[in-house]
């Protein structure tokens, strides 16, 4: 009677654990898209930025916003923007290399962390991306474009939010210039630098 009661709590100890890992996952896990939500961008991003310096390593972010998103939504309805947001999050998933981390911030917004990437590095790989989305049929009389603000850690940054604010600053940069193109934060500042000379 013991090991039968015994057996009954291990198999329903068991079942809670799963439980728990599905409820965890699903807590990191945008639904749509099945990428990982803001929640899990930021956390993992602490912990890139804590090894970045621990390590004296490079660590870029890049945060990506789909153009003109509202025009679809507007357009051609909800469901079909629904399809961007996953096909866009279908060409991340497949762009990025292992070591990467791609999530989707909210909305039309999706972030990118890049370890061990120097900003030249991942210019070239966010081109790449751009690039692969352009060419994307998402359906016939639908092409998507994206815009990508992306900088780099520096000193003077003292956690996740300063990164976040200055990719944010190149991503709005971005817009402003014409849409569909790639921002480095870095860029501005040498332009600033220069322009107060």
């Amino acid at each position: 009677m013991f090991s039968a009661i015994l057996f009954v709590m291990m198999m329903y100890i068991k079942h809670l654990k799963r439980l728990l890992k599905q409820t965890e996952q699903l807590s990191l896990t945008d639904e749509l898209t099945q990428l990982h939500n803001r929640r899990s961008i930021v956390s993992r991003a602490r912990e890139e930025i804590a090894n970045a310096r621990r390590f004296d390593r490079p660590f870029t972010i890049a945060i990506c916003d789909i153009d003109r998103f509202k025009r679809v939504n507007d357009t051609f309805g909800h469901d079909v923007g629904d399809e961007v947001l996953v096909s866009v999050a279908n060409v991340l998933r497949e762009s990025v290399r292992e070591t990467d981390f791609v999530g989707r911030m909210g909305g039309e917004e999706f972030a990118i962390l890049l370890p061990n990437t120097e900003c030249s590095e991942a210019t070239v790989l966010l081109d790449r991306i751009a690039t692969k989305l352009r060419t994307t049929d998402v359906r016939s009389d639908l092409f998507v474009t994206m815009s990508i603000g992306t900088t780099c850690l520096n000193e003077d940054d003292t956690d996740f939010v300063s990164l976040m604010k200055r990719a944010d600053n190149a991503l709005y940069t971005a817009k402003l210039n014409g849409r569909d193109r790639l921002v480095q934060a870095e860029d501005i500042m040498r332009y600033k630098k220069r322009a107060d000379q």
